[in-house]
This record gives C-alpha cells, structure tokens and sequence, in this order.
C-alpha cells in the first residue's frame, strides 16, 4: 500500500501557476492546500512536516483547536484518573437510555463529539 508523502509541488490550474501542499489523512487518502505563493505553500509545507515529526501522521489530521480540545478534555479527567475513551464509554451508553438526551442529538447531529 502506497503513502501519501507530506511534499510540495508546482502544479497548473487552467495554464497559471500554483504550488500544492500535499499531507496524508487517517485511513486512506490526502489532503490538499493550493498556493499562488510559492512562500506561503513553503511555510505551510514546514508546519505540516514540524506537526508530523511532533504528533506522528495521524496527528496531522487533527486541526489546532482539535488538539486545544483534546488538551482541555484531558486536563479536566485527570483529578478522576479517567481518560477521553472512559468519558466516552460513560457518556455514550448514558446518552442512549436517556430519552431526553437522545430526541436533542436526533435534532442537532452535530453534538459535542462530532465537531
């Protein structure tokens, strides 16, 4: 199985000029940033290989407030000993036998653990 490289490239959109950030993403596929300017798509370039080598290629999928997130959450379960996967193991099976719970995600799909 082939992976995706964290690179950059010099590509043509309808015959102009432009630069490609290209890094991998969890499970299958890449992710794409295009650039009129060549310093910019570097700069980009340095801050997706300084994440990788920071957080491992599967942390380059997590954006900054992501990982704000994750920080926060975690901080917050220590004093309990817990981690984000206890909370989760709490929450979900709570979230299912509680009707009110339930009839407010069937609403707003979008809750807290799928921003």
């Amino acid at each position: 199985m082939r992976k995706t490289a964290t690179k950059l490239s010099k590509i043509r959109i309808n015959g102009r000029p432009f630069y490609c950030v290209t890094w991998p993403k969890i499970g299958k596929g890449r992710n794409r940033q295009f650039f009129k300017d060549k310093a910019e798509a570097e700069t980009v370039l340095e801050k997706k290989l300084i994440e990788q080598k920071n957080f491992g290629t599967a942390g380059l999928s997590f954006n900054e407030r992501q990982r704000a997130e994750y920080l926060e959450c975690a901080e917050s379960l220590k004093p309990f000993n817990a981690t984000i996967r206890d909370a989760v193991n709490f929450y979900v099976p709570h979230c299912r036998s509680n009707p009110k719970c339930e009839s407010h995600r069937s609403e707003n799909t979008r809750g807290p653990l799928h921003n």
